[in-house]
């Protein structure tokens, strides 16, 4: 898979990721975890998007994608240092 870029990445999955972290319900940096509360909480297409396509075929368990679950974490962070620049922080 090529680099995963910030318009890559649905906008969903930052909504859901976000609900998650303000929930305080697990580390941000367990990644199965947050998957499982990103169903847990209807984040459909987020879970979709994050879904590691090896575990689809003949799994019982999905699991998530460890390098797309990386580039949202790094554009999330990103995406957080712009804001905090425009609004002056």
């Amino acid at each position: 898979m090529d680099e995963i870029k910030y318009e890559d990445i649905p906008d969903s999955v930052f909504e859901g990721m976000e609900e998650v972290r303000q929930s305080g319900i697990c580390n941000m940096l367990d990644k199965q975890t947050v998957f499982v509360e990103l169903f847990n909480l209807e984040y459909y297409e987020a879970v979709n998007w994050l879904l590691d396509p090896k575990w689809t075929e003949g799994s019982y368990r999905s699991q998530c994608d460890a390098k797309k679950y990386a580039a949202v974490l790094h554009n999330w962070n990103m995406q957080e240092r712009i804001l905090n620049k425009l609004i002056g922080e």
